[in-house]
């Protein structure tokens, strides 16, 4: 859990995921002090340190860029403030309607995935990741609060997304395998085409996290839930 503070381990550890969950695990650990933090708030002062935060993630990638300092991606520090965001977003009250439409996200989604593409496409800031915050970060700031008003009992009930969310850790943890397995594919069959390469991807990546779901995660979950129950 510790070895996200280690940024000699990232390139160790991130391609296997394990670098993730570790951040993660020190994000949930610090949410209850943050939770206590933000109960103390009032709105002026949330949307303050929103902005105190945001300064800080988008100043800090052009401290790398200029002086060509080690990246920060893999900093807990930085992934922190991310975090912080993200509660801090979602302690806020609703209030701004126009942005509770799925008409909405789609647009947030759609200016995101373009601007960095374009960004990408042309080479710009690809080894400084940090640098897309300034389109990533108020992206992602808006889709937060544009689902926070969506509701759709439709969406919710639907057993094709509850069955998504349960296998989503296994979806992730499949990058280990998904990669190799898609070159070994584009490289034995001549696969040039950028559809055909998406489309491949799409079914390798949904088809082996419901392999790792069914015969792994499932009965592992069950085990451990038999095990420990007691301490439950």
């Amino acid at each position: 859990g510790l070895q996200s503070t280690f940024s000699s381990l990232f390139e160790v550890s991130h391609h296997d995921g394990t670098w993730f969950i570790s951040c993660l695990l020190l994000a949930y650990a610090a949410f209850p002090f943050m939770q206590e933090v933000i109960k103390q708030m009032s709105t002026k002062a949330k949307v303050a340190a929103i902005f105190v935060c945001a300064f800080a993630l988008l100043w800090a990638p052009l401290i790398v860029h200029s002086f060509s300092t080690d990246s920060i991606y893999a900093s807990p520090f930085y992934r922190g403030l991310e975090f912080f965001i993200g509660a801090l977003l979602c302690s806020l009250p609703q209030k701004a309607k126009v942005l509770y439409s799925f008409k909405a996200f789609f647009v947030e989604l759609i200016g995101l995935v373009f601007i960095v593409s374009l960004a990408v496409h042309n080479g710009l800031s690809v080894g400084n990741y940090m640098l897309y915050n300034w389109v990533a970060l108020p992206a992602f700031a808006l889709m937060i609060m544009t689902l926070s008003g969506l509701h759709s009992p439709r969406l919710q009930n639907s057993s094709i997304l509850r069955y998504a969310s349960a296998a989503s850790y296994a979806f992730f943890m499949a990058q280990t395998f998904n990669t190799n397995i898609e070159c070994y594919l584009f490289r034995t069959y001549g696969i040039e085409n950028n559809l055909a390469k998406i489309a491949i991807s799409v079914a390798v990546c949904s088809s082996i996290p419901i392999v790792m779901h069914e015969l792994f995660e499932k009965k592992a979950t069950h085990f451990l839930k038999k095990k420990f129950k007691s301490y439950i």
